[in-house]
């Protein structure tokens, strides 16, 4: 806060930064309390944050301002709120306040006068293409951690699922009601075969009407489905189940 800092008019750089901290003072009780709020919320967050960031960087020198840095947390935010697209968006929001900067110079007292000003208007592509560049490869590194983390939040879940059932038939079937509730599907099918014999098994669960769990079905599979439902593995995996290929007693694996 130091007024070299501020630009010329130290006073309505100050009252940004501080509107700005209260801001996020407000927006830290909210998380903390828990509050339920919808999607037009949280986009007027995203949006008040790009206007307020922008403004203090006008106020305080443009391109030059030493509080560019604060544009990291929005890209951040619209990164893990919406993902790679969100970061993107967000990114061009901000360049689009960026290139206001040459063009209404009225916003900062500090910026050039014309459009033109060749400092100016490398200074701002530099920045506009950092900003666009650090929102892809935020937007990518978020994307890929929740998807990580959802993928063990599943494993965790059908783990959790699948232990404290008493017999395998029950856990078969809560792991099958998992993998539908979470993909939402309106059918998931599990087929199973036994690796020496014939006999082979399909396990059928349905979503109901309203979207509820729906029923689960189990039935024999005739020799038909039976050999469109099963693969022979590639060799590694019939060496590692010892399933030869002169073995003709051994018929098949199941994964499909």
């Amino acid at each position: 806060l130091h007024p070299d800092a501020l630009g010329r008019k130290a006073g309505v750089s100050a009252s940004l930064i501080l509107l700005y901290f209260i801001y996020s003072l407000v927006n830290l009780i909210i998380v903390r309390l828990d509050w339920h709020y919808g999607t037009t919320w949280v986009v007027g967050l995203q949006a008040a944050d790009v206007v307020i960031i922008s403004l203090i960087a006008m106020f305080t020198g443009g391109v030059e301002s030493a509080f560019l840095g604060l544009y990291l947390f929005v890209l951040l935010s619209g990164a893990y709120k919406w993902g790679f697209n969100g970061a993107l968006l967000t990114a061009c929001a901000c360049v689009v306040f960026l290139m206001s900067f040459l063009l209404v110079p009225s916003w900062s007292p500090a910026a050039p006068h014309g459009m033109f000003h060749g400092t100016a208007t490398l200074a701002s592509v530099a920045l506009s293409s950092g900003l666009i560049s650090a929102g892809c490869v935020l937007g990518l590194l978020v994307e890929r951690e929740k998807k990580d983390a959802a993928d063990e939040y599943v494993i965790a879940r059908l783990v959790r699922a699948s232990i404290p059932k008493p017999s395998f038939k029950e856990a078969l079937i809560s792991t099958l009601q998992m993998v539908r509730q979470y993909f939402d599907a309106d059918q998931v099918r599990l087929a199973l075969q036994e690796l020496k014999g014939e006999k082979a098994v399909a396990w059928d669960v349905t979503k109901g009407i309203d979207g509820s769990l729906g029923g689960v079905k189990i039935w024999r599979l005739n020799e038909s489905l039976r050999e469109g439902s099963f693969a022979m593995p590639p060799q590694p995996l019939q060496t590692e189940l010892g399933v030869g290929r002169k073995n003709n007693d051994l018929k098949t694996v199941v994964f499909q």
